[in-house]
């Protein structure tokens, strides 16, 4: 359950950030709502995770997911490009998340 809920945090961030990134700085009122709600969202489910663990893991495992899916959605939907150097960035925070769940 709380695994479940730590995804669907980060999730609701990097979809956040998405909208953030699509309201050009809150001139787009439908995106300015979604950052509102996504984030609110996201950390009302990371509220409810965190009761049930450790502050230490369970709030890095939903930074880094977070940070994977960001680079996921940022790759797929503006248009960013995946370099080298990104791939071993998302590779180490997906072992550091690996290293904090065992």
């Amino acid at each position: 359950m709380v695994l479940w809920l730590n995804l669907a945090a980060a999730l609701g961030y990097a979809f956040g950030a998405l909208c953030m990134k699509s309201s050009e700085a809150f001139a787009r009122p439908g995106a300015s709502i979604g950052v509102f709600a996504c984030f609110g969202t996201a950390a009302t489910l990371q509220t409810f995770a965190m009761h049930r663990q450790d502050v230490s893991a369970g709030y890095v495992i939903v930074l880094g997911v977070e940070a994977i899916a960001a680079v996921a959605l940022g790759v797929l939907f503006c248009r960013e490009t995946m370099t080298p150097l990104r791939l071993v960035g998302v590779a180490l925070v997906v072992a550091g998340v690996w290293c904090l769940r065992r």
